[in-house]
């Protein structure tokens, strides 16, 4: 049914952001986003109740990155990942960056947890905060719908719109939408 209004509305007015944001903004679509969540950051299925509320705050405007923070900041992802603040450091470095941390970085992000209380939600924020996730996550998307790599101008305007607060979502939406993806199916 949510597909079938998308495809009514790009039939209306030719638009293809109409349809963007119906499949986008589809229960299934982001049901697939909480899915892929759990298993990447938890490693195993969503229950039900928990991909409830994670489709239900997506759905409401939380980012896919607060959802990242959200799971590797649980007291389920760090009885698994990291029983120590430093282990919890090393696999965040692993899961959110895509690599292992460097002693440097390792070390400041365990002092500034030890500093704050062990906040385990702010680090966690810091990580999806930082430009390096961000080019990761652009990276991924640039792959995974117009398969390549962005350029060196694509990328820059994109971390400077990041910079001014703009989702990684918003770069998801602006290719799905744009002439590029449409001439490539």
């Amino acid at each position: 049914a949510e597909r079938d209004a998308g495809l009514d509305r790009l039939r209306q007015d030719g638009r293809r952001d109409g349809l963007a944001d119906a499949l986008l903004g589809s229960d299934e679509a982001i049901g697939l986003r909480v899915d892929a969540a759990y298993q990447r950051y938890l490693r195993r299925p969503a229950d039900p109740g928990g991909r409830a509320a994670h489709l239900s705050a997506l759905r409401a405007g939380r980012s896919d990155a607060e959802l990242a923070a959200r799971f590797t900041s649980s007291a389920e992802y760090r009885a698994a990942r990291g029983t120590t603040r430093e282990a919890w450091v090393r696999q965040l470095y692993l899961d959110l960056l895509g690599r292992a941390g460097e002693a440097a970085g390792v070390r400041s992000h365990v002092d500034r947890l030890s500093q704050s209380g062990d906040d385990f939600l702010a680090r966690a924020r810091a990580f999806v905060a930082s430009e390096e996730y961000r080019i990761r996550g652009l990276r991924a998307l640039y792959q995974g719908l117009l398969g390549r790599l962005p350029s060196a101008s694509e990328r820059s305007a994109w971390l400077a719109r990041f910079q001014a607060g703009e989702p990684l979502e918003k770069a998801r939406r602006e290719l799905l939408v744009g002439e590029e993806f449409y001439r490539s199916r």
